[in-house]
């Protein structure tokens, strides 16, 4: 990878929101080091428009359900199309799934940033499948986690059997 980084930086939604904020500085950080960025928010609103003052493009896919596999291809097809070198997402856990699968399927690397801990489904067929997706592309589709506190780590490691090692812990002051 050069220099000339491309970063794709699915987050939660257009609202503004604590891990949007925190997504939000990184985004000026890379900006600032002359990197290339493009957003993707699987809705409009303040926060788009924050991102849009700062002549960052912004894509609208709807990452918000773990099987809407069509999307992670059309994301993987957005990767490619844009040349992007490295996807860093602060998303929910749908959107993480469908980020990783698609930053799998386009070859580059996936930068997981856990905010919260996963909600997952009352219903056993469904939290069985989000268990398995997340063991999956934890696994096999995502270069690195960074959880923002002990507690998510705590969490995500229980809900998906993630190898603790596997995970960052970062103390993001604000």
């Amino acid at each position: 990878m050069s220099n000339n980084y491309k970063i794709l930086y699915p987050i939660i939604d257009g609202q503004v929101t604590g891990g949007n904020i925190v997504c939000l500085y990184l985004i000026e950080e890379a900006l600032n080091r002359g990197w290339e960025v493009i957003v993707n928010s699987p809705t409009d609103g303040p926060f788009c428009d924050i991102i849009r003052a700062k002549g960052v493009r912004i894509y609208h896919l709807d990452t918000s359900r773990s099987f809407y596999w069509n999307i992670a291809v059309k994301m993987a097809e957005l990767i490619k199309s844009q040349k992007i070198s490295l996807i860093h997402s602060h998303t929910p856990f749908a959107g993480s799934i469908i980020t990783c699968i698609a930053g799998k399927m386009a070859g580059i690397p996936v930068i997981n940033h856990a905010h919260v801990r996963d909600s997952l489904s009352n219903n056993s067929f469904v939290r069985t499948y989000q268990r398995l997706m997340n063991w999956w592309t934890s696994r096999t589709c995502c270069n690195v986690i960074i959880s923002v506190s002990e507690e998510v780590k705590k969490k995500r490691s229980q809900n998906s059997a993630i190898a603790i090692n596997f995970m960052l812990f970062i103390m993001v002051h604000l």
